[in-house]
């Protein structure tokens, strides 16, 4: 018994049949789109990631440097002015050896970490890609030690998009005046 294929094409002059079978197209376009599919996901899984590393990345570097410009100008500093000793705020106010620089104020404003140097305006130490939040400094002196603040806040990642990869870490550290 002979089974029926339908064929498009024309035999050749040797009496072979050229072109493809409609059961060989399924299979090819099958195959073809579980590989355009294969990749698509890859592209996808790709670009998740790479959002994914953005975000980390710019939480811990913006933390990072916010905590150690914090943790510099304790060092450098002559007197803690706020908070007062064993107290806690959101601000923290020193009092600097460069006069031009006296005081110098960090404190949290519309999701930023600012400093603020003598009468120079306010210097934003974080970006509008994150978002900081829970900005605390702890006055841990004693009246027989020098001054030692601990500093804690959280950084958020702060992308427009709905969808992107949102990260979030809390900082710690302290520092005591030299």
């Amino acid at each position: 018994m002979k089974i029926l294929e339908y064929k498009s094409f024309k035999k050749s002059a040797q009496g072979e049949q050229k072109g493809f079978t409609l059961v060989e197209m399924v299979i090819y376009i099958g195959a073809a789109m579980i590989v355009l599919g294969s990749i698509t996901g890859l592209i996808f899984l790709l670009i998740s990631s790479r959002a994914k590393s953005w975000a980390v990345a710019e939480v811990e570097q913006q933390g990072a440097f916010a905590m150690n410009n914090i943790t510099q100008a304790i060092r450098n500093a002559k007197s803690i002015n706020l908070p007062g000793q064993a107290t806690s705020g959101s601000t923290l106010n020193l009092n600097v050896i460069e006069v031009g620089d006296d005081p110098t104020i960090f404190n949290l404003a519309s999701g930023k970490i600012q400093i603020k140097e003598g009468l120079a305006t306010t210097i934003d130490l974080t970006s509008d890609q994150v978002v900081a939040s829970d900005l605390n400094f702890q006055n841990l002196s004693r009246n027989t030690t020098l001054g030692i603040i601990r500093i804690n806040f959280t950084l958020a990642s702060n992308s427009g998009d709905k969808g992107a990869y949102k990260y979030s870490k809390n900082f710690y550290g302290s520092a005591s005046l030299r």
